[in-house]
């Protein structure tokens, strides 16, 4: 399916204001696995049918398949009018501050409930799980295409302030990282940033428990490690933030320095079964918004494609770039796509 990933007209609508739905949908199928994974699944038909008012009941996974096959055939406007129709029937509409990331979840967990692959989260995670809360309901949750891409877990975990052994920790389910700038600076590092590496120590009190492994009591660090790294990473950076002064949102354009490999490993629980796989990641797209430093302007998606090269669509219309200048512009993105080596 690599001729779906080649874009010569990627503005998919002409209405105004959609550009945030080109972004996404340009990064999405830019990714191959779920390109060929959308289209097995939906010639084997095994995606959802339930009557359940509640439930996407397919019509995401339809809706991204028609999008797809449109691509392949080369139409002037490939159609995407059906995965919109079936987002909008869950409520989104669009028109806000981080509609480009409420559109990108939308169709995730679309995929995530329509696509079954058999078996449960369990199977992808492995074994060693042993947390004080009961992870089933998070490791019940059944395979698909986009928990196989797209989900991770992560724990929240006391460790020894001392020796850092772990205390006790609590699963929890992880669809992206959150990255959150700092407004008062003008560059930071993205790797500084990773909501998964923050740590808040805690004063030990007369009814802690007493560590196990070096039995003493020294405090203790709160922490929130990866358990369970997706194929593909998406990283969200909180650029928008509301100002308590002027009772409005406000952009964050504080530049970030974005590796085109981005290492996790320091962000990895110690615990964690995925500690013996690769734990690098390539850049492969991002979503950028454009404006003169307030909330109006456009979104831009640079994406890699197979061979290598970048393209960005913005305005409309599509070039090549080179990659330097992609990793530029990197610098302000708000959504970043990253696939495991």
């Amino acid at each position: 399916m690599e001729s779906a990933l080649v874009f010569t007209q990627p503005h998919l609508l002409k209405e105004p204001k959609v550009d945030f739905v080109n972004a996404v949908l340009l990064c999405l199928l830019h990714i191959p696995k779920l390109v060929s994974g959308v289209l097995e699944g939906v010639e084997s038909e095994s995606f959802s049918t339930s009557q359940s008012t509640s439930s996407y009941n397919g019509e995401v996974a339809l809706g991204f398949a028609q999008l797809i096959k449109s691509i392949v055939a080369g139409d002037d406007s490939p159609d995407c009018s059906l995965l919109l129709e079936a987002c909008a029937k869950h409520g989104f509409t669009g028109g806000d501050a981080g509609d480009a990331e409420v559109f990108l979840l939308n169709i995730i967990d679309g995929l995530k409930e329509d696509l079954s692959l058999g078996g449960t989260l369990a199977d992808e995670v492995g074994d060693g799980l042993i947390f004080d809360n009961d992870p089933e309901r998070l490791l019940s949750m059944p395979s698909s295409i986009a928990t196989k891409l797209f989900f991770g877990l992560s724990s929240s975990e006391l460790l020894c302030a001392k020796c850092e052994n772990i205390l006790s920790s609590r699963l929890q389910e992880e669809v992206r990282v959150i990255a959150r700038p700092n407004a008062d600076l003008h560059t930071q590092d993205l790797m500084e940033l990773l909501a998964v590496s923050e740590r808040d120590f805690i004063e030990v009190g007369e009814l802690d428990p007493t560590c196990t492994h070096c039995n003493a009591k020294h405090g203790r660090y709160m922490g929130h490690s990866l358990y369970h790294l997706p194929q593909s990473l998406i990283i969200g950076v909180r650029r928008v933030v509301f100002n308590f002064e002027t009772y409005k949102m406000d952009k964050v354009n504080t530049l970030l320095d974005c590796p085109p490999v981005l290492d996790l490993s320091p962000f990895v629980s110690v615990a964690a079964p995925c500690l013996s796989r690769p734990l690098t990641y390539n850049i492969q797209g991002f979503i950028a918004h454009i404006s003169d430093g307030g909330m109006e302007g456009a979104y831009a998606a640079y994406v890699k494609q197979a061979d290598g090269t970048w393209l960005v669509s913005m305005y409309g219309r599509v070039q090549s770039v080179s990659q330097s200048l992609a990793m530029r512009k990197s610098r302000m993105a708000f959504i970043l796509f990253y696939d495991k080596q």
